[in-house]
């Protein structure tokens, strides 16, 4: 009889870490998950900004053909 409940409370007791070490892994996973999609939008901002820069060169440049011709 003894042997059952320290036999119960041992598996409660591993049951417990294994939680616990579940919950870790899950809090790093969702950790990386949010420092990649702050990195996505940080590269799609940069992105964005040089391709306006790109579009406001050309368009500098034709409308200097334009007048200076």
């Amino acid at each position: 009889m003894d042997f059952c409940r320290e036999h119960e409370r041992a598996l409660a007791i591993q049951n417990k870490r294994l939680q616990l070490q579940q919950a870790k892994i899950e809090q790093k996973i969702s950790f990386r998950r949010r420092k990649r999609r702050e990195f996505d939008n940080f590269c799609e901002s940069l992105f964005t900004i040089f391709a306006l820069m790109g579009l406001a060169f050309i368009f500098g440049f034709l409308v200097a053909q334009i007048f200076l011709s």
